[in-house]
């Protein structure tokens, strides 16, 4: 198989990040696995929609991760089953299972009591029971709107009041928090590079005065005009490490792929880590930079990239990826 060869590349001018390489390993942190993102949902909704058609509600929430509001009707003497209902819907019910380091938070929950139950959604094969695999706790605090999003560490967003992206003429499409927007640099509008997308520098973000660059890509490769013919377009393993090793220098991709995940909502990733100094920075002990790319067909890549020393902005990074999607 013939090597692939980068056409055209992304370069990070000094004004943002110049980066060159030494290899080392480091944890990855923008995992979708480790950061699931939990989307909105009234019990009543979600028993209406196994009410109305239970193979379509499967395929919504089976395996996905919500965060549940409704009210407590049972908790068993033991804390390890919690049940949960509507206030409109009352022929089921939501059955939570809780762990045994939440069986004594369970406890504190009477019948009738407002919560919040995040966790992960399965549906019993037989009676087709709605089981959450309960991951938290919490009570209810005012209205939320439909289209929040949370995560565990108590971040949320409303996708509705985010701004819409998009790349390669509307066929990849990804929300940004509304203050991203005054961080955005276009890569080609603003000469950074020549390849389609755009960096945030989140250490730049309103109200920020950390000195520390952080920075995310998204960026779109277009197998047709920004590569050169390889024997298979679909091996992107090898789109992968070419994109690295120009951008982080030669041989830095070799050795640098972590691992691939196939997410809880159906997308591909293959994840690349690795340390970086600064050479505008000398002295500088180095950056943890994370590659994440998603494949669209054998028509391009999606490429993520995130540059931190804490990664400060880590929540609002996994809400852009998890609402990137590919026509």
């Amino acid at each position: 198989m013939k090597k692939c060869r980068l056409i055209s590349i992304l370069l990070i001018v000094p004004m943002l990040i110049v980066l060159c390489g030494f290899s080392g390993n480091v944890t990855v942190i923008a995992d979708t696995n480790n950061n699931h993102v939990y989307e909105y949902v009234t019990a009543d909704s979600m028993l209406l929609d196994f009410s109305n058609n239970i193979e379509s509600a499967e395929k919504k929430y089976k395996g996905n991760y919500y965060v549940i509001s409704g009210k407590v009707e049972t908790v068993s003497k033991k804390g390890d089953t919690i049940k949960v209902y509507g206030t409109s819907v009352t022929d089921n019910r939501i059955i939570g299972s809780c762990s045994k380091s939440l069986r004594a938070e369970a406890l504190k929950y009477s019948s009738g009591a407002d919560i919040y139950v995040f966790g992960k959604i399965s549906v019993d094969p037989i009676d087709k029971e709605i089981h959450i695999s309960v991951e938290k706790f919490a009570s209810i605090t005012g209205a939320v709107k439909a289209g929040t999003f949370f995560q565990l560490d108590g971040s949320s967003v409303n996708k509705n009041s985010m701004g819409s992206k998009t790349l390669n003429n509307g066929r990849v499409s990804y929300y940004i928090p509304p203050e991203w927007e005054e961080v955005e640099h276009s890569i080609q509008a603003d000469e950074i590079g020549t390849i389609e997308g755009y960096q945030y520098v989140l250490n730049k973000l309103p109200g920020n005065k950390d000195t520390v660059p952080e920075s995310f890509f998204v960026c779109y490769f277009d197998n047709a005009s920004k590569l050169e013919s390889t024997d298979d377009k679909k091996e992107t393993v090898l789109i992968e490490k070419a994109i690295i090793n120009n951008i982080s220098g030669e041989g830095k991709g070799d050795s640098a792929r972590t691992k691939d995940v196939t997410t809880y909502y159906g997308t591909k990733y293959n994840y690349y880590v690795g340390s970086y100094t600064d050479i505008l920075d000398a002295g500088n002990n180095g950056y943890h930079v994370e590659y994440i790319f998603q494949k669209d067909g054998d028509k391009g890549l999606v490429m993520y990239l995130y540059v931190y020393k804490e990664a400060k902005h880590l929540s609002d990074v996994m809400f852009v990826t998890r609402f990137l999607t590919i026509e």
